[in-house]
């Protein structure tokens, strides 16, 4: 009987500590939940506007350097003189390098090359080269050699972007080095001049001057041309199964969502290129301190848990001993501890009356 007692009113007296720990626990969720929601739509909305921003960016620098290139080639210079093509006129080539040099003076244009279909000589940040030499040391690639770049200039298009890839530089023996380098090849069907401009443009500087450190941590940028091919890719989903998605509405925007992802795409009204945005859909793969606070807010439930188990003993020894003291012949069978010492007290009290 005592045994009984002493469990039920054991029990009691932790249900009652652990109700006040859930009730405890269950609002401290809903505030945390609710912050975190509130941080998430407010961060992915502040997202959207960089990435808005961003993608302004590389519209601007695509457009300015697709400007300068037209520009160019209005520019009525003849390089070569009376004896060849082999042959250039060193003050007029001198004037190309140095109005070439200003037009494309950009932070992360790497350089440039101009050059003619039937020479052999370009014309470059360092003055005048041979071309496929300095294509084949300054800019080796397993793509794209030399006689790329000069077949490709021999056909009619127009602005072409050329996929970002790594390029080796082996003009210094004792100094090779690789960087990504996006190449834009320009507009030659309104050629008057009929020469071929390359612009090498360095992929890490190109991101740091749109401001791409501002993107949330996680967060990819993708850049596809007007036909879908991948021009810049800053993270590692190359199989979007989602082409069919991107449509655009009236805005050029569209959103959807998969495998934990957010995807933002917008279309540039400039040159028809798609930039993809891609966030994560829960902070909890953003930040490693949100999901730490949720670990936390968890260990303090089990926490809780434990010490009411604690408390509750340490409640309960004071009043087995307030029993103890008053005896066995005032303990009222089938009541609880509690109601044992009430009624233990009140039957003392009358017979000192």
């Amino acid at each position: 009987m005592v045994r009984k007692g002493y469990n039920r009113t054991l029990l009691q007296i932790f249900l009652t500590l652990l109700f006040i720990t859930c009730i405890m626990f269950v609002f401290n969720y809903l505030v945390f939940k609710n912050s975190v929601s509130t941080m998430n739509n407010q961060i992915n909305q502040n997202n959207q506007l960089i990435a808005r921003n961003i993608i302004n960016e590389f519209d601007r620098c695509f457009e300015e350097i697709s400007t300068r290139v037209y520009a160019l080639n209005f520019i009525n210079i003849e390089l070569y003189d009376k004896s060849g093509y082999q042959n250039m006129d060193m003050v007029n080539a001198r004037r190309l390098v140095n109005t070439a040099s200003s037009f494309f003076s950009q932070s992360y244009v790497e350089d440039f090359a101009i050059f003619y279909d039937y020479s052999d000589l370009a014309i470059t940040g360092n003055g005048t080269e041979n071309f496929r030499i300095t294509i084949g040391k300054r800019y080796k690639n397993k793509k794209y050699a030399p006689e790329f770049w000069k077949n490709f200039a021999a056909t009619k298009h127009s602005n072409i972007v050329i996929s970002s890839d790594i390029y080796t530089d082996n003009s210094q023996i004792d100094n090779t080095y690789s960087r990504k380098i996006l190449a834009i090849i320009g507009n030659n069907l309104t050629n008057v001049t009929r020469l071929n401009i390359i612009v090498f443009i360095n992929e890490e500087k190109l991101l740091s001057f749109v401001n791409k450190q501002n993107l949330l941590n996680n967060a990819t940028l993708m850049v596809l041309d007007q036909n879908k091919n991948i021009i810049i890719n800053t993270g590692n989903f190359n199989n979007l199964d989602d082409n069919n998605k991107l449509y655009f509405d009236s805005e050029n925007e569209v959103s959807f969502k998969k495998d934990g992802y957010e995807y933002f795409s917008v279309k540039s009204g400039y040159n028809d290129f798609i930039y993809i945005y891609r966030i994560p859909s829960s902070l909890n793969a953003a930040f490693y301190t949100i999901s730490f606070n949720q670990i936390i807010l968890f260990a303090t439930m089990v926490t809780g848990i434990i010490i009411s188990i604690l408390f509750s003993m340490f409640l309960y020894r004071p009043i087995k001993n307030t029993l103890n003291l008053i005896g066995d012949r005032y303990i009222k069978p089938g009541h609880n501890k509690f109601e044992q010492i009430y009624y233990g007290i009140e039957m003392m009290q009358k017979e000192n009356e």
